[in-house]
């Protein structure tokens, strides 16, 4: 007889965290519908597909961070190399930044087109859509606040509570979790902020990543290096090895979060030298391209200069921190630049219930 409850050996979940939100919200619904420890998996530590994973009467879930109001670009990839789904269903779940401000009133975060993207994927890989819903946990992005104080994380996880259960109850009997007010409303903000999106994945993101690095208090443990989610970092030199952030930096704030030195910074004046660098850039290049040619209509001429402007983007974040990366390796140079980090100051973040060996238990 057919039943629409799951069953322990019909689910697997797996989850992409930095800072143990996502985390902690894929260990709350694997316990709701009552999946084996075994099938909530870390997408870091699955790096092929066999026979097994492509039982069709298998539910499959992911649950991820929102980065720039869109899906991690590693999760995307990792979505895109799943097996044919051959009808069997799917969820997904967004954690959101959320906020308390000033403790008084309470800021959801925004997913954008976080869920939707990651679930189009799975569809044309022949899954079924079963549920998608965004969760607000406090927000974990160390580069831009500090991170919230205790009491402000208890409020927010225990509103996610709610949320969390209502979803699962719906997921493990079989219904489905879509055509929500809140799915809506990101639905539409996704749209809205698609271009926002495109140029965080394209450009942004890479800025992120080179404005990370480690202040006097490093120790060269490499434990940011190892324990880097996408494997973005590298420790550079023989005598007094230190971090170095690479492309592929998904901003996760793992590093920073879990760092036993407090050493992780991201440094606010490199950032605003990025900014005004390659803002002068892109208008010195559109006039270079009017000038080099002529002949060609404007169209022509924005086009030209946005590809030659984005060239000079990527080659100059590689250029100026590696330059960057060799000054800090000066201790007075380092602590002065420490000291005009606003990072240095901000208290650290991470999921208070979520150890680093818990990435590793899934």
């Amino acid at each position: 007889m057919k039943t629409n409850t799951l069953t322990c050996s019909s689910a697997i979940i797996y989850f992409f965290s930095g800072t143990g939100n996502s985390l902690r919200v894929a260990k709350k619904i694997a316990s709701l519908i009552s999946i084996p420890c075994h099938s909530l998996v870390n997408i870091r530590y699955k790096k092929y597909f066999n026979a097994a994973d492509q039982t069709i009467s298998r539910i499959t879930g992911f649950v991820f961070p929102v980065h720039g109001f869109t899906a991690p670009w590693a999760v995307m990839r990792f979505a895109a190399s799943m097996p044919r789904g051959n009808g069997s269903q799917a969820f997904v779940v967004i954690t959101r930044g959320g906020s308390r401000p000033f403790w008084i009133f309470f800021l959801p975060g925004l997913g954008g087109s976080a869920s939707y993207i990651v679930a189009l994927i799975l569809m044309l890989k022949g899954y079924r859509i079963q549920g998608i819903t965004g969760v607000d946990m406090p927000s974990n992005w160390m580069s831009l606040h500090w991170g919230l104080h205790r009491k402000n994380q208890d409020y927010i996880f225990n509103r996610s509570e709610k949320k969390i259960r209502a979803f699962s109850s719906r997921i493990a009997s079989g219904k489905r979790y879509l055509f929500t007010l809140n799915n809506c409303s990101e639905f539409i903000a996704g749209c809205a902020l698609a271009p926002v999106s495109f140029l965080y994945l394209i450009i942004g993101r890479f800025g992120l990543a080179k404005m990370f690095y480690a202040n006097t208090r490093c120790t060269g443990c490499g434990l940011c290096a190892r324990e880097c989610p996408v494997s973005a970092i590298i420790m550079k030199g023989s005598i007094h090895p230190r971090p170095y952030w690479t492309f592929s930096c998904e901003s996760c704030m793992h590093c920073m979060g879990y760092c036993p030195e407090k050493a992780v910074e991201s440094s606010h004046p490199l950032g605003a030298a990025f900014y005004f660098l390659f803002s002068a850039s892109g208008s010195a290049l559109l006039m270079l391209t009017v000038k080099m040619f002529p002949g060609i209509s404007g169209q022509l001429h924005l086009a030209l200069a946005l590809v030659l402007n984005y060239c000079v983007i990527m080659a100059g974040y590689f250029i100026i921190y590696r330059i960057f990366f060799l000054m800090i390796r000066i201790p007075p140079v380092n602590r002065l630049l420490t000291g005009a980090t606003l990072t240095h100051y901000y208290r650290r973040y991470h999921e208070p219930e979520t150890a680093i060996a818990d990435y590793h238990r899934q």
